[in-house]
């Protein structure tokens, strides 16, 4: 079952690293004048990062919940 969170966190991080190479095209094109195709850039990004940021708080709080439900379960006896 660990290994199912680790998954989940490593996810989350590739994730962020994804929505943050969306903000580069804003920047190419701000830095070759075009403006309005920057600015449209820049709000698909911020779009991007809201669900991104929803999302990860969603599965903190899922992987909490799921924490305090196995620490409240009687711990298993060890295999012989």
């Amino acid at each position: 079952m660990i290994g199912v969170l680790t998954a989940r966190v490593r996810s989350s991080r590739t994730q962020l690293r994804l929505g943050r190479n969306l903000l580069s095209p804003g920047l190419a094109c701000r830095r070759i004048g075009e403006e309005s195709k920057a600015e449209q850039e820049f709000l698909v990004y911020e779009k991007v990062e809201k669900t991104e940021t929803a999302t990860i708080e969603r599965q903190r709080r899922e992987l909490r919940q799921f924490l305090i439900i196995l620490k409240d379960q009687p711990a298993a006896s060890s295999p012989r």
